[in-house]
């Protein structure tokens, strides 16, 4: 388990990419656990498409970040790499 604060994803990485690595799976297996293929994974961590999820797979994505220490409010809403913040 991780502490919820602990849980800061880097410019340019991808926080689905952080849980996957974190629970220490491929991306076909985080993708057979949640109900897609690891090539649409691949896609999402690389930001090529938005994460989008039915009913079934956020409930499969909650079970997969719960057994982190983890809920879905740690995590930001955009899956993909992160952007760099501007400042004004």
């Amino acid at each position: 388990m991780i502490d919820p604060i602990d849980f800061n994803v880097e410019e340019g990485e991808s926080p689905l990419k952080k849980i996957r690595e974190l629970l220490g799976v491929s991306q076909e297996e985080f993708g057979r656990r949640i109900g897609v293929s690891g090539q649409t994974v691949s896609r999402w961590e690389r930001g090529i498409w938005p994460a989008t999820f039915t009913l079934a797979q956020i409930r499969a994505l909650r079970r997969e970040i719960k057994a982190l220490g983890l809920d879905l409010d740690d995590i930001p809403d955009d899956l993909g790499p992160r952007k760099a913040q501007t400042q004004n």
